[in-house]
């Protein structure tokens, strides 16, 4: 952060700051991933890694928030990522929206479980805000039992409907036509950028 007030990057330049979670991410060669993330706001190179990885064949499913529980903390964030969520379903990424039971009012977690063997957790959103604003963390392991563990809590998850409902590409379509006007408001570039750097 020092660094960056020092040399005065400008935006562009901030979101293509070096971040060693996110290069070493993709850096990586897998069949399937899974993943929690807050709200699909990822910074300009993630998104393009994910729509590469799904244009070659691969399975990408993702929990996130739903609208209703992206409320308990803000919807703008929802809101700013939705145009993101149908670019990645045109492209068959799979979204689940959290809907806030089993005493979890709204998801927060950050993991990414990559086939049956290879895991990232920690605080990093993928976002710009964990990229060129804050200083975030996330562990990477190799470990059949922990990540078999944790894909049986996100398979769990992603087929209950008490857990999550899928966001087809349809019904994602809808939100943005219903929320058209906060979502074009969101969009001014100012709040854009203060968007993106608080998620």
């Amino acid at each position: 952060v020092i660094m960056q007030d020092q040399k005065k990057y400008n935006a562009i330049e901030r979101k293509n700051l070096p971040d060693d979670i996110l290069d070493t991410v993709m850096k990586f060669n897998f069949k399937k991933m899974r993943f929690y993330n807050y709200f699909l706001l990822p910074v300009p190179r993630f998104k393009a890694f994910l729509q590469q990885q799904l244009e070659q064949g691969k399975s990408i499913d993702v929990i996130t928030n739903s609208i209703e529980t992206a409320a308990f903390i803000s919807n703008k964030g929802y809101l700013a990522g939705l145009f993101t969520s149908r670019d990645l379903a045109q492209r068959n990424l799979n979204i689940y929206q959290w809907q806030g039971n089993d005493g979890l009012s709204y998801l927060h977690e950050k993991v990414l479980l990559f086939d049956d063997d290879h895991g990232i957790i920690g605080s990093h959103n993928f976002g710009v805000a964990s990229t060129a604003v804050s200083n975030e963390i996330s562990l990477e392991f190799y470990s059949k039992p922990i990540v078999q563990t944790l894909v049986d809590v996100f398979e769990k998850e992603k087929s209950d409907p008490l857990y999550t409902i899928k966001a087809e590409l349809s019904f994602l379509v809808g939100q943005i036509k219903a929320h058209a006007e906060a979502i074009k408001i969101l969009h001014i570039r100012l709040l854009d950028r203060i968007l993106e750097e608080l998620y």
